[in-house]
């Protein structure tokens, strides 16, 4: 019994050492596993590294143009808003109520030159017309039946006869202020008035009642809009430039006929006006508030290239082709307006570069994949 108690521990120990061993075994076999799995990863990035460190640089991909000489006029696009220059208040000259309205003095309506449009009840001024008349008529028989044909007498009656007949005149030009029109076209922006009401000069009936309604001339039509005061220095555009605007779909001709005095202290623009061509009747003009597209014809360049601005490098240099290889050239720049730069004419070589798939340095080979 006492020597097997003794054995016991002896066994125990061995059990723990080749357990030990085991896993020192199991964890070698798997170390050797993660290495060999490794090991063509390395091998096939080498092999590449290789054969791009061997290879040849591809040479750049890039669209050429072929730049002509040409006469080029400066468009400038603007963008504005139809407005008025000045607005007509329409007041009658004569007092008395209104006995009849044309269907044409209404909103949105034209009236033409000399078309009446508002009557004011006549019998008034008709009854002053007979008055001066009869009193004019009544003292030239007085004077025909007269005894004293005297100097004196004579010249009297000649000052009276002129006195009567310029009240007669103006009894009649009162008659006639009463059927309303005006020397020019109009188009109604607003009528305020209707049969039956009082209506006369402001100091008679009150501002209320004194404006028949508001319109437009023809020449009170304009197209205003911003621009940046540089800019006008840069095209030279003056009063007198020539310009197209479009509204809704219609084209006219203008002329920029006002340039501001004042910048504006939020855009920091400058407003400048265009009136359209006399020609243009009022009907076809647009209506105010429209909104329009301003075409400027600009300063003429005579004998010069009109490149895209995305051909422009940095410190305005170009990109050529010459042999197959990039190669730079500096330009005159005679302006830049929008996607235009014009410049003197230079020599391109093989072609202008207008877009290119990555940063080029003088002397880069080059892939030309278009020609504009």
């Amino acid at each position: 019994m006492a020597q097997q108690s003794t054995n016991s521990p002896n066994t125990s120990k061995r059990k723990r050492l080749l357990g030990y061993i085991q896993l020192l075994a199991v964890a070698g076999v798997i170390f050797s596993i993660l290495i060999f799995a490794r090991a063509p990863d390395r091998i096939e990035q080498r092999a590449v590294s290789d054969e791009v460190a061997t290879s040849p640089l591809l040479p750049a991909v890039v669209v050429m143009a072929q730049p002509r000489r040409e006469d080029f006029t400066l468009p400038v696009h603007l963008t504005g808003n139809v407005t008025l220059e000045e607005r007509i208040k329409i007041m009658p000259e004569a007092r008395g109520r209104v006995t009849w309205v044309s269907d044409d003095f209404k909103r949105g309506r034209t009236i033409r030159a000399n078309q009446v449009f508002v009557k004011i009840d006549p019998q008034k001024y008709q009854l002053r017309v007979a008055e001066a008349e009869a009193k004019l008529k009544l003292h030239q028989l007085k004077q025909s039946s007269a005894s004293d044909n005297s100097q004196a007498n004579a010249e009297f009656s000649a000052s009276r006869i002129e006195i009567l007949s310029a009240r007669l005149e103006m009894a009649k030009l009162d008659l006639a202020q009463t059927e309303i029109s005006l020397p020019y076209d109009i188009r109604v922006i607003r009528a305020d008035v209707a049969v039956g009401e009082l209506t006369g000069p402001y100091e008679y009936v009150g501002a209320d009642k004194a404006i028949l309604g508001t319109g437009y001339r023809p020449s009170d039509v304009q197209v205003s809009a911003p621009i940046e005061p540089h800019r006008l220095d840069e095209l030279d555009l003056g009063v007198g430039t020539r310009a197209s605007i479009e509204v809704n779909k219609q084209t006219y001709a203008a002329n920029l006929e006002r340039v501001g005095s004042t910048v504006s202290n939020e855009t920091r623009m400058i407003l400048v006006s265009f009136k359209f061509d006399d020609s243009s009747p009022v009907d076809d003009l647009p209506l105010p508030g429209m909104f329009a597209e301003i075409t400027l014809h600009g300063p003429t360049f005579e004998d010069v290239f009109v490149l895209p601005r995305e051909a422009m490098r940095p410190e305005r240099n170009a990109w050529i082709v010459a042999d197959g290889v990039m190669n730079s050239r500096k330009p005159n720049t005679l302006a830049l307006i929008g996607e235009h730069w014009v410049v003197e004419p230079f020599d391109v070589a093989d072609g202008l570069i207008v877009n290119a798939t990555e940063v080029l340095t003088v002397g880069t080979a080059v892939d030309v994949l278009s020609v504009n």
